[in-house]
């Protein structure tokens, strides 16, 4: 009889941490697709503010990337007072408008042969950094057009938070670039 009693004491906790598991699961799976579903909103709010950009102003951001976008590297050296041949603020202001939401957390990436570079508001252009090579890889069929959508996420440090990157083609449909737009979320 004691042996049987024992049985169904240590039983009864068993069924309470079982059920306990269960309920931490349950939990993590909801919390997890609330997640998901923030992500994919604030993807898509971005997206769609982007592509409307994008279509208001395609002759200017083709202009953009086929003739002013360096091939280069070309870091303004302001200490010296040594200006880039290429655009300055000025000239991307006049070609752009800053109709975008939180347009100062915007820069412009395109490829350049193996590397990718990204030109800043500012005009500054540099090779873009991209770890882990996983990350570099999906920018890469983006700007190349094999694919047609990358995630929200962190790309480059050079933007405070996540960043979304849309695609940006040119008239017969192939990508020239892309804008990037670093995510800024109010608390």
């Amino acid at each position: 009889m004691r042996n049987e009693n024992h049985d169904l004491k240590f039983s009864q906790p068993l069924i309470v941490l079982a059920i306990f598991v269960l309920i931490i699961a349950v939990l993590i799976m909801i919390f997890s697709s609330i997640s998901q579903a923030r992500k994919d909103s604030i993807y898509q709010t971005y997206a769609v503010e982007t592509a409307q950009y994008i279509n208001q102003n395609q002759p200017q951001l083709a202009t953009l990337f086929n003739d002013m976008f360096p091939k280069t590297e070309c870091i303004i050296n302001r200490q010296q007072n040594i200006p880039c041949a290429f655009p300055n603020q000025e000239a991307i202001a006049r070609l752009l408008p800053s109709s975008l939401k939180d347009w100062s957390s915007t820069a412009f990436i395109k490829e350049g042969g193996e590397r990718i570079l990204m030109m800043r508001l500012s005009g500054d252009t540099k090779e873009l950094y991209v770890y882990p090579e996983q990350k570099r890889l999906q920018l890469q069929k983006l700007l190349r057009g094999e694919t047609t959508k990358i995630g929200w996420d962190d790309y480059t440090y050079e933007l405070m938070g996540k960043e979304v990157v849309i695609a940006v083609k040119d008239s017969n449909g192939k990508v020239i670039g892309a804008i990037m737009r670093s995510v800024i979320e109010v608390q």
